[in-house]
């Protein structure tokens, strides 16, 4: 409780400095890890859950702000899971080791989280393949090992191993999908294995975006266009095996004509879902208008790939988390309003402004006129700011 309430003080005096913020936080680095090993030494798990829950937030906001430095860096191995952690500990060491990859540290990272996905815990497998994929994303450096270690998992010809992989490959060919020929051969004559609704997804994704160096591709939608689009959970698959199958028919007309001519007939007549039904009446009044009309729509100008996405980069909801360090909301991962009454919020709201005027108030003398320069220790603060920060709900004392 007591480090806690510390990092969150210096956190706020240094807030708006970010020269200090970062030497302060090299200095509670240190203290952090060793709470977090005390408790897994003494085998008080619910302390070191709370302790990475808070290290998790702290590496996602750095990740954010400064891609190439993480302040957990390089203590990664302090985050390898061990057998006897629950599997609560296990899944949050993983979470922080996407986010504190680096090229200097993603080989290490990867033949460990690769150990994980031959584990007898399912959930745990599935955690370090999705892993592997996001470090790709975050590394690029690392794309060549990280895509070698999916292509490889498949050979273990397992249902979950197998979507997780289909999954993480389809979110990084469309970042990288100059990478789309280590995959083909990979993924071809998977899809009666796969039962994962976004895994099949996934898969027909692939097929509508590469399809013209598959030859299975085809047959591959044929298969899915087959079952009921209102089975349970057809609804995603019918969504992607709509665009899937259009985008492909301009590359193999001849294969695909009579594929999504079924496909669009028995969605226009044969589906319970308005929004599904509707759009299967514009792609078919599209390809009505002409075929190169519908072209220019539904597969546009060539796109450059994807250089980023949107849903890593939730910097608002990310940044409301990390204001409300030390609470639950860290543990939650979600902005107080999510879990409290509106009341209950908006006087913490309240409190906290004024808690950043005051802040604001008294951290200017704290920079150093040099920006470059390092703090030394007369230079600390010795006042705590105002506000609420002795009234945080200290999580760790729960």
């Amino acid at each position: 409780s007591a480090l806690l309430a510390s990092t969150k003080v210096f956190m706020n005096y240094t807030k708006n400095s970010p020269v200090l913020n970062k030497q302060v936080m090299k200095r509670l680095q240190a203290p952090l890890i060793t709470l977090m090993t005390s408790g897994e030494t003494t085998g008080n798990y619910e302390i070191t859950y709370v302790i990475l829950q808070h290290i998790y937030i702290i590496a996602v906001r750095y990740s954010l702000s400064n891609p190439d430095y993480n302040l957990f860096q390089d203590d990664y191995k302090h985050f390898f899971c061990k057998m006897e952690e629950p599997s609560y500990i296990k899944n949050t060491k993983i979470d922080i080791l996407a986010y504190i990859a680096n090229e200097s540290n993603t080989k290490e990272i990867i033949s460990e989280l690769s150990e994980y996905v031959v584990d007898v815990n399912t959930d745990l497998a599935k955690k370090a393949i999705g892993c592997i994929a996001r470090i790709g994303v975050f590394v690029p450096t690392a794309i060549d090992t990280v895509m070698h270690n999916l292509v490889k998992f498949f050979k273990h010809f397992t249902e979950y191993i197998s979507s997780e992989c289909i999954i993480g490959c389809a979110v990084l060919l469309r970042k990288f999908p100059e990478l789309i020929d280590q995959v083909i051969p990979a993924i071809e004559n998977l899809h009666s294995l796969i039962t994962k609704t976004e895994a099949k997804a996934a898969l027909i994704w692939i097929m509508g975006e590469f399809g013209e160096r598959m030859p299975s591709a085809p047959y591959v939608l044929e298969y899915y266009a087959s079952s009921s689009p209102n089975e349970p959970g057809a609804l995603d698959v019918f969504y992607s095996l709509l665009t899937a199958t259009s985008k492909l028919f301009f590359k193999r007309p001849g294969e695909c004509k009579p594929i999504l001519g079924n496909l669009l007939k028995q969605l226009t007549t044969n589906c319970d879902n308005n929004d599904l039904r509707a759009k299967a009446v514009m792609y078919y009044n599209l390809f009505s208008a002409g075929v190169q009309q519908a072209k220019e729509i539904i597969v546009g100008d060539k796109q450059p790939a994807i250089p980023r996405f949107l849903e890593d980069e939730d910097n608002e909801r990310k940044d409301r988390i990390y204001k409300e360090f030390n609470t639950f909301s860290v543990i939650y991962r979600e902005p107080q309003e999510k879990f409290l009454k509106k009341e209950v919020v908006q006087r913490a709201y309240q409190q906290e402004q004024e808690s950043e005027a005051k802040v604001t108030s008294t951290v200017d003398h704290l920079e150093p006129e040099d920006k470059s320069e390092e703090v030394t220790e007369t230079q600390a603060p010795s006042q705590p700011p105002g506000g609420n920060v002795s009234k945080s709900l200290l999580v760790a004392s729960a």
